[in-house]
């Protein structure tokens, strides 16, 4: 499993590693995997969150495959990514999103303009990596929570893909639907500057971070096939 990889443009990621130890960050990818533990599968959460090479949605499937970030003093388990970053267990357990290079460059202080339980989360504990440049958006307080809100979120997405025909007029009432969901089990995680909230607003808006298809990879991909 290769974290740093798009399954769906086929190509590396190695622009993000290099901006993220250019930030400082030391990256431990795991070593090759000779025999998983099975007697902790029953505890074994990876097992439930499923790719949408789509969204560039990619998990790990095995806890032995986490890659370990650290950033002075602080320590991350990078167990996924998306489009938009990299899902990061913090040593307290919470996930948090690190932005990739290309959603890092500019201010990033827009993302953290709300004064909200979210935001200031994430400045409280790491004002100083911010401040430096580094997006860290506050996604959820624990795996499980993500898991849920995870889960939940994929069931909108091919809730609008089954009524395509009617896509127009169903956009904004799956985010309004989401957010109630997320809001009846961690209400801290749709709050104004969290991942999940950002998601909500793509959902009713149909924005970027919203991808239902692959859109034309599938199309270029035919061409440099055929050698157009």
């Amino acid at each position: 499993m290769n974290i740093f990889y798009d399954d769906l443009h086929e190509c590396d990621l190695r622009e993000d590693v290099d901006y993220f130890r250019k930030c400082g960050f030391l990256i431990q990818e795991p070593k090759m995997i000779k025999k998983a533990d099975i007697s902790a599968l029953d505890k074994n959460l990876y097992q439930y969150l499923e790719d949408y090479k789509n969204m560039a949605f990619k998990f790990i499937d095995l806890p032995e495959e986490e890659v370990l970030m650290t950033l002075g003093e602080e320590s991350f388990r990078c167990f996924g990514k998306f489009s938009a970053g990299y899902f990061l267990l913090n040593e307290d357990g919470a996930v948090y999103l690190l932005l990739n290079h290309y959603e890092s460059q500019g201010d990033l202080s827009s993302w953290f303009d709300n004064d909200s339980g979210a935001n200031n989360l994430a400045l409280t504990r790491y004002q100083d990596q911010i401040s430096q440049g580094l997006g860290l958006l506050f996604v959820n307080q624990s795996l499980e929570d993500f898991l849920e809100s995870f889960s939940l979120f994929m069931m909108r997405v091919f809730q609008l893909k089954s009524k395509i025909k009617r896509l127009a007029i169903d956009f904004e009432r799956q985010a309004v639907i989401f957010k109630k969901d997320i809001i009846s089990f961690s209400p801290l995680a749709v709050e104004d500057g969290s991942f999940w909230n950002h998601m909500v607003f793509h959902i009713s808006e149909n924005l970027g971070w919203l991808q239902l298809t692959p859109g034309v990879v599938p199309y270029l991909k035919t061409k440099k096939q055929k050698g157009i």
